[in-house]
């Protein structure tokens, strides 16, 4: 990590890659405010990243998170991206290899599509032991034909919408609402890819469980 902070203030974060007018855009494809709580910088491979705090509807999301800021469980994946990828993003599609990832991380690796006509967002593949948490296989479906409470849905899509459009490293660790069980705390890692070297069309995560340490009573 190198100096700098950045002040406090608002990004407009706008979907370049959809077309914001158009009448059939899903509603999380507008136009949408993410605070910036704070910001640093982060170097990778001598590529300085600008380190964000998002409040998304009420979340906190982390663009380029320090490593020891990332839960261990997912920990993995950011190694990944940092050393078989060599930190360049988007990552290149042919660089995504689930089968170089530790074997206890493959079953919660996430491949999400970023679909333009319309816009939406289609599940590639999903790792078994998040089907599992979720208790369906959304496999090849679109995040809008999930039947998530539609605060949740629209969430989701805005911190996908904002990988696809600010090619960040975001990650976030929150309550498992997604999966109907707000007492489960997951860490999720979402990598923005390019399957044609120049707009981010995929998405490459994982989702975990995260067991955080209590800390020592005074």
């Amino acid at each position: 990590m190198i100096g700098g902070r950045m002040g406090r203030g608002f990004l407009t974060v706008g979907v370049s890659a959809y077309d914001l007018a158009r009448p059939d855009a899903v509603p999380w494809a507008q136009r949408a405010r993410f605070r910036i709580v704070e910001g640093e910088h982060i170097r990778v491979h001598g590529v300085v990243h600008t380190r964000r705090e998002y409040d998304i509807r009420g979340r906190k999301v982390v663009a380029f998170p320090d490593r020891d800021e990332i839960a261990s469980p997912v920990l993995p994946l950011h190694d990944y991206w940092r050393d078989a990828c060599g930190g360049v993003l988007p990552v290149p599609k042919q660089k995504i290899d689930p089968v170089a990832l530790p074997p206890h991380l493959l079953a919660h690796v996430l491949l999400v599509d970023v679909v333009l006509d319309p816009p939406d967002f289609r599940y590639r593949l999903i790792g078994t032991e998040i089907t599992q948490l979720t208790g369906r296989d959304s496999t090849g479906k679109l995040l809008s034909e999930i039947p998530y409470p539609p605060d949740v849905g629209e969430r989701i899509g805005e911190i996908y919408a904002a990988v696809a459009h600010s090619n960040e490293v975001l990650y976030t660790e929150d309550p498992a609402d997604w999966a109907s069980r707000d007492y489960v705390r997951m860490a999720t890692l979402l990598l923005p890819a390019t399957s044609d070297g120049n707009r981010t069309d995929l998405i490459f995560g994982a989702v975990m469980k995260v067991v955080r340490e209590l800390p020592d009573p005074d």
